[in-house]
């Protein structure tokens, strides 16, 4: 099998089936959101943050949105020479 994806919402059937037929699928079955703690969870590790890439991406998109690249270079450049 090509890999493992964490399908985080609701789906039809239809789209998890196809999913299960194309990789390893591990799903919130749950009709509700994950709560970022809940999600902090299954990212806790090296294997969470792989099964979970797409939902720590976009969280992290959210949150370097929220300043200027600039600020955020000069952010991220002194905590390296720290």
């Amino acid at each position: 099998m090509p890999g493992t994806v964490f399908i985080s919402r609701q789906l039809p059937q239809e789209a998890l089936d196809l999913a299960r037929a194309r990789a390893e699928v591990r799903a919130n079955l749950e009709d509700r959101r994950l709560g970022k703690a809940e999600l902090a969870a299954r990212l806790a590790d090296a294997e969470g943050r792989r099964l979970h890439a797409v939902e720590l991406i976009n969280i992290l998109d959210k949150h370097f949105l929220t300043r200027p690249r600039a600020e955020w270079e000069e952010i991220l450049s002194r905590d390296r020479r720290a």
